[in-house]
């Protein structure tokens, strides 16, 4: 039996190199306002955090304005329903970035978050959430990043 991988690609009203931007050094306008570490380069570390959940990436692939990779290098998942907290390691998430006349198309394809995992339904919800988010920051100038008072 072999894995699906979560995939989501949305249509953005925006450059390449905008998506871009916003996926290497502008992660706190549309993710997460609790962000810490470098995005932008390869072998830069991040961590973002969500309340008591965070998850520490390293960006493993850089390819301007066309791809991004990050892989997962530590992460709890802190929800009382969850059994494995920390399910994403090891896992990846690459951005795929298709500019298409004055819109790029961005795919996101997060390698090792299958139906499998327990928490696949929660970081299906997460990842429409976020990414709508990037869409709105990126068509609007603001998004929806998570932050404590959210």
């Amino acid at each position: 039996m072999s894995a699906t991988n979560f995939q989501l690609t949305i249509n953005i009203k925006a450059s390449s190199s905008d998506v871009f931007k916003a996926l290497t050094s502008e992660i706190p306008k549309w993710w997460t306002k609790e962000f810490k570490g470098q995005s932008r380069n390869m072998l830069d570390e991040f961590t973002v955090r969500f309340g008591s959940s965070h998850k520490t990436m390293v960006v493993v692939g850089v390819i301007q304005d066309a791809r991004v990779v990050w892989e997962c290098l530590d992460a709890v998942i802190d929800l009382p329903e969850l059994d494995n907290k920390s399910e994403w390691e090891g896992t990846r998430m690459g951005w795929t970035i298709d500019e298409q006349d004055s819109y790029t198309d961005l795919t996101l394809m997060h390698i090792g978050l299958t139906p499998e995992l327990e928490c696949y339904k929660v970081c299906e919800q997460g990842w429409n959430t976020y990414m709508q988010s990037l869409k709105l920051y990126l068509e609007t100038g603001t998004g929806k990043p998570y932050h404590r008072n959210n």
